[in-house]
């Protein structure tokens, strides 16, 4: 290669010797001009040039040579141009000293002389065709060859000629050709073996010099199909098969694929085309070739194309499938990466060919099955499994499905199979992200009411609902293949996308709507949900968030049972079908059973898990506890809504054995007692019955909540717990106050529970605390008075109240006196006078018309800041404060939603807080009792 320096000065000798031809033309002096070409001529036996440098010298003397022509042509020297002169200068410049300039200057005048009409063009032809293989040096041969092709191309095309003959104008091309190729290939040869990648970016850069001669056989073969199959395809086939040379292979292919008309090359693509793809040798030569082949296919209007081709979908896919399964036959040894290559393009042919024909797909997966068990997962590296994974992921074909993936995804999971084995093979890892990458492309569909239905999925059987929970499995099982290790339960998002499948799926099952007998409707909901509860099953401890799904479905079909049940009944006159009616009632007993054995399956799920972990300070089985509580809680609920009492107080029975057994927390046992009252509270059909069963569930409540490890929690439950005997209007069963004789009210121990919960808050050594547990019992106590009538007499009589109040003033007395001995409260971040400090105290009592459970605002001075804000007390006795930003809403800067934040730290409430609390809390509990006695005369006995 020539050094920029040497190059330019080359350039410029060959410009100046152009110049002074041009000159020797202008001036009529042939001779001379052809003495001056054969020295120009001779820049081009150069061997220091690269491909690139040759190639601008190259360009310079062709623009010489064609002024030749153009002179030769010119009317001032029209006496050149006829058959004797130029056959004098033909044979004249053959006594050229050398055989490069000799066979340029042969090839200018002779192709001058294919425009006579007299001239011998097919012997002038062949003469000049074997004269150029006087010329062996690659580089030199291949210009030569091409400088031929670019002289002669005119009259090639010249399909007037009177001696036009396509089939020796196609044979002269393709042995042009031939030799063009043979001199390229050996191009690879020459050198030393360290300059292989050298030669092999020369190669790469002459390569289109060889493609012309292809392209300008497609310009004389046209339209012509016999000709390209019986003359030109099987020699240029049988070239590139011999040359054995993966560039020119490769190249070669791609242009007959690029330049040829595509339905030519589909009517010969199992006869000629592929049988001869597989005689090479290099396996990714061939990978890279189907692959142009198809993309070629997929870039043109295929559906008119294969008409003309006398082909449909199936059969060219066919067709490419056999080419496949040819090359595994007989290549063994072929890379599973370039197989997986391969098996891409196939993807996206069948998915442009038709996205809903599965059987295409399936053919894919099991072939690639096949080839994944013959090289064995342990044989795999990790860019083999991430080349599997694109696949199944179908990320290279987003593009083509992107209108309804959903769609596609879900009925290539029904009507695939082979996709969930080739899943299965997988790592874990990868399953569940292929799991839920799909999972989101099926949730992402959203139904509206223009939507067409062909857009939705539906299931439609059995079979389609198991291939869905089959694709899902390696998310439904807990632990991984990979490992013993026990770990301890964290939740998985992938969970929360199962579940918003199988809800989606129950949506879509369409057999409940083609079902027209009610009976076997139920039938076919009661099978679905049963077989995806089994394949639940298997997750372990993951029904912890999969199984309520189930149970929740299963409570809606109940609900659904028996709205059918009602409006049967209320559509019939006279004649009611018993036998219809006792089979919805067994229906519902049946669904209350499925549902109590789902519950208790994940009981025992659960028990299992446990066992196995052992890891210190494991938190997990006390959530999952409390779930199944309150699940059995709902089921008794809803049984009792139904007047099933027999079965809700069966549901009862087991959140109470739950709650016994398993519930060891004091927050949870105190909150699950709270829920169980409220719903203990709503139910009907429970103390209808002759058992009682109402009165022993609540007397159980009681009892637990007399024995929780806080005080605290024990008067308040307790006295919350007294609501269980007096029973209040649920307005949805068409219940009011003044109306309905019907409810369960026993004063006698309403007064026992408010009794006890006083003797427990009374023991508690806090004052601050004690005296807030009598308050709270205290409006409790206002509560049943106010609602205490003759028929229903709650026994909290005014005497009651006045002994309660007593006790409350007694030891609110007590804390006046220890909060004057607190130290003053500071109002601002800046000391204040003594005044400001006392005008504050002295507006304390103006607060009684804050809200239930609030105080005003106060500022409490610790040693490094000041804390403001209001003071709630909660449920749970725990201090909340809320920051008021103005009068209509609550807002903290906290991370809670509620609008509150927890006292830790130097948030904390101080003691002065709870104390005035507390006074605020009795103040407003006394104004109601005062502001009462104008309307209620009862009052007027209780003293304030």
């Amino acid at each position: 290669m020539l050094s920029n320096e040497s190059m330019e000065l080359l350039l410029n000798d060959i410009k100046r010797q152009s110049l002074i031809i041009k000159k020797c033309l202008d001036n009529n002096e042939l001779m001379n001009s052809l003495k001056n070409y054969s020295i120009l001529l001779n820049n081009l036996r150069n061997d220091k040039l690269s491909p690139k440098q040759y190639y601008e010298v190259y360009i310079i003397i062709f623009d010489s040579l064609s002024r030749l022509t153009v002179f030769l042509k010119e009317s001032n020297a029209s006496h050149y141009c006829n058959s004797k002169t130029l056959v004098d200068l033909y044979e004249l410049v053959q006594y050229s000293g050398n055989i490069l300039p000799r066979l340029y200057l042969m090839i200018t005048i002779g192709s001058l002389y294919l425009s006579i009409e007299d001239a011998p063009s097919i012997e002038l032809l062949k003469d000049m065709i074997e004269m150029c293989r006087g010329v062996q040096n690659p580089m030199r041969g291949l210009f030569l060859r091409y400088y031929l092709s670019q002289r002669t191309k005119d009259y090639f095309l010249d399909v007037d000629a009177a001696e036009y003959d396509k089939n020796f104008n196609c044979s002269f091309i393709i042995t042009n050709f031939i030799e063009m190729n043979k001199l390229w290939v050996r191009m690879q040869h020459q050198g030393s073996s360290k300059d292989k990648d050298k030669r092999l970016t020369e190669r790469t850069e002459l390569k289109i010099l060889i493609g012309s001669q292809l392209v300008r056989l497609s310009q004389i073969i046209d339209t012509d199909f016999e000709t390209y199959n019986d003359f030109f395809l099987p020699k240029v086939l049988e070239q590139i098969i011999q040359c054995n040379d993966l560039l020119s292979q490769e190249y070669l292919f791609d242009v007959i694929i690029q330049i040829f008309p595509v339905d030519f090359n589909l009517k010969m693509l199992q006869l000629t085309i592929l049988p001869n793809l597989l005689k090479l040798n290099n396996t990714d030569t061939i990978k890279k070739i189907l692959e142009l082949l198809i993309i070629r296919l997929l870039n043109v209007e295929l559906e008119s194309v294969l008409q003309e081709a006398s082909l449909d979908n199936a059969t060219l896919f066919d067709v490419l499938w056999h080419f496949l399964n040819d090359l595994i036959e007989k290549r063994p040894d072929l890379p599973f990466l370039t197989f997986i290559a391969i098996i891409e393009n196939y993807l996206s042919l069948s998915i442009t060919l038709d996205p809903r024909n599965f059987d295409h797909l399936t053919s894919i997966f099991k072939t690639v099955i096949k080839k994944f068990k013959e090289f064995g997962e342990s044989n795999l590296s990790k860019t083999e499994f991430l080349s599997i994974k694109n696949i199944l992921l179908f990320k290279n074909y987003q593009d083509k499905i992107k209108e309804l993936p959903h769609l596609f995804f879900f009925n290539l999971l029904i009507s695939c199979s082979e996709y969930n084995n080739l899943l299965l093979l997988q790592p874990l890892k990868n399953q569940k992200v292929i799991i839920s990458s799909i999972l989101d492309n099926l949730l992402s569909v959203t139904i509206s009411k223009e939507q067409k239905l062909i857009d939705v999925f539906h299931i439609n059987s059995k079979s389609e609902l198991e291939s869905i929970l089959l694709f899902v499995e390696p998310i439904i099982k807990k632990y991984d293949s990979e490992t013993d290790d026990v770990r301890v339960l964290s939740y998985d998002p992938l969970q929360d996308r199962l579940a918003k499948l199988i809800h989606l799926v129950i949506a879509r099952q369409n057999v409940f709507n083609n079902e027209k007998s009610i009976k076997n409707k139920i039938e076919w909901m009661i099978k679905y949900y049963l077989i995806i509860k089994n394949w639940f099953y298997k997750g372990g401890s993951n029904t912890y968030y999969t199984f309520p799904v189930i149970i929740t479905y299963f409570w809606k079909l109940i609900r659904y049972v028996n709205l059918v049940k009602l409006k049967y009944i209320a559509n019939q006159d006279n004649e009611v079908d018993e036998k219809l009616v006792d089979y919805f009632d067994l229906q519902l007993k049946q669904l209350f059973k499925l549902t109590s054995r789902c519950i208790a399956d994940l009981y025992q799920l659960s028990a299992m898990e446990n066992e196995r972990i052992t890891m210190p300070g494991y938190k997990q089985e006390e959530a999952i506890y409390d779930t199944i509580f309150k699940l059995n809680i709902q089921c008794a609920s809803l049984a009792d809504q139904l007047s099933f009492s027999e079965i809700s107080y069966d549901f009862f029975s087991q959140a109470f054995t739950i709650y016994e057994e398993k519930l060891n927390d004091s927050k949870t046992q105190f909150q699950s007692l709270i829920y169980l009252a409220q719903t203990l509270q709503k139910t009907r059909s429970l103390y209808h019955g002759e058992d009682n069963n109402y009165e022993n569930l609540i007397v159980r409540c009681t009892l637990h909540s007399s024995k929780l490890l806080k005080k605290q929690d024990q008067c308040r439950s307790v006295y919350l717990c007294s609501h269980l005997w007096w029973a209040t209007e649920v307005s949805s069963l068409g219940e009011e106050e003044d109306q309905t004789d019907t409810f369960y009210r026993d004063g006698k121990r309403v007064l026992e529970c408010l009794q006890r919960s006083l003797r427990v808050a009374d023991s508690i050594m806090d004052n601050v605390q004690s005296c807030q547990l009598m308050v709270e019992i205290l409006s409790r106590c206002i509560y049943y008075f106010v609602h205490s009538t003759s028929e229903y007499d709650s026994h909290v009589t005014a005497k009651y109240i006045n002994g309660l109040l007593e006790l409350i003033q007694t030891n609110l007395n007590s804390l006046n006196i220890e909060r004057n001995t607190l130290p003053n409260v500071a109002l601002s971040d800046s000391d204040n006078d003594n005044d400001n400090n006392n005008n504050a105290n002295a507006n304390r009592s103006s607060a009684a018309n804050n809200n239930f459970h609030k105080i005003t605002s106060s500022v409490v001075e610790t040693k490094k800041h000041v804390v403001t804000g209001n003071v709630s007390v909660g449920l749970n006795g725990s201090y909340l404060r809320v920051d008021n930003l103005n009068e209509r809403s609550l807002v903290s800067s906290s991370n809670n939603n509620n609008g509150t934040k927890s006292l830790t730290g130097h948030d904390s409430v101080t003691l002065q807080e709870k104390i005035d609390s507390l006074f605020q809390y009795f103040n407003r509990v006394c104004k109601y009792i005062s502001e009462q006695r104008q309307v209620d005369p009862r009052f007027t006995a209780i003293t304030v």
